[in-house]
């Protein structure tokens, strides 16, 4: 099912790929510059109450199922969808296999 939600954050991911090119086009050096992705895995809501109850026991249930793909945000614009994964590194670590880019993002639901 189409939510809004998604609508934005597909809107937000072509004008973010756009504002990207553009700049690269006008000032190429722009290219090395290092930018910050964040991984949404799911949200959740929580009364106040609920809040300050958590402790190291607590489990938040989110919005999403397991094996469901996560967003890779630049600020707020959706650049990617992946699906999380265990990278070989030594020790193993957490990573994101990229299932769709920006303009290219045919996942609507």
């Amino acid at each position: 099912m189409k939510s809004a939600l998604n609508d934005d954050a597909e809107v937000y991911a072509v004008d973010a790929a756009a504002d990207l090119r553009t700049a690269a086009a006008k000032k190429p050096g722009i290219l090395s510059l290092p930018v910050s992705l964040v991984v949404s895995v799911g949200a959740t809501t929580l009364t106040i109450d609920e809040l300050l109850s958590l402790n190291s026991e607590s489990i938040l249930k989110l919005d999403a199922a397991i094996d469901d793909p996560v967003s890779l945000l630049m600020g707020d614009r959706v650049v990617a969808r992946g699906e999380l994964v265990e990278t070989e590194a030594d020790p193993p670590g957490l990573g994101v296999r990229i299932i769709s880019v920006s303009a290219d993002e045919t996942d609507r639901s």
